[in-house]
């Protein structure tokens, strides 16, 4: 898949204990946009990702004041390193929440039973078919 670098929020970072992503600015027109776009991400290259049993679970947050605040918009279920393993996102093309997503916006993965070791993830937004 192609992505965008300015619609992404990570591109294989380090990930050991919970972390923020980079910042994805959708700018004032950020409400009219979202409506159109995905959230992905996943754990890159897991194989040696330990341990299996550490779960990750990501949240969208977003900011309105140049991210001095940051208000969690969006939590989304925990993913272990075991199901990552078999082949499972740890966010498999969610939905933006309408409206108040102008701004700023960035993941928050929060680690438990870790930390993990040789782990990297990527994430980005991508464009639905469905508008």
């Amino acid at each position: 898949m192609i992505t965008d670098k300015l619609l992404a929020f990570a591109d294989q970072k380090a990930l050991t204990t919970t972390a923020n992503s980079e910042t994805v600015d959708l700018g004032p027109a950020g409400d009219e946009i979202d409506r159109s776009l995905n959230l992905v991400a996943q754990l890159d290259d897991c194989g040696s990702v330990t341990p299996e049993s550490a779960g990750i679970t990501p949240a969208l947050q977003t900011s309105k004041d140049g991210g001095t605040t940051w208000e969690t918009v969006m939590t989304l279920p925990k993913v272990t390193v075991a199901d990552a393993k078999k082949g499972k996102r740890l966010i498999n093309f969610a939905k933006l929440p309408i409206g108040g997503m102008g701004g700023q916006m960035r993941l928050v993965m929060t680690i438990t039973d870790g930390p993990l070791v040789n782990a990297k993830y990527s994430a980005w937004l991508t464009r639905s078919c469905e508008a």
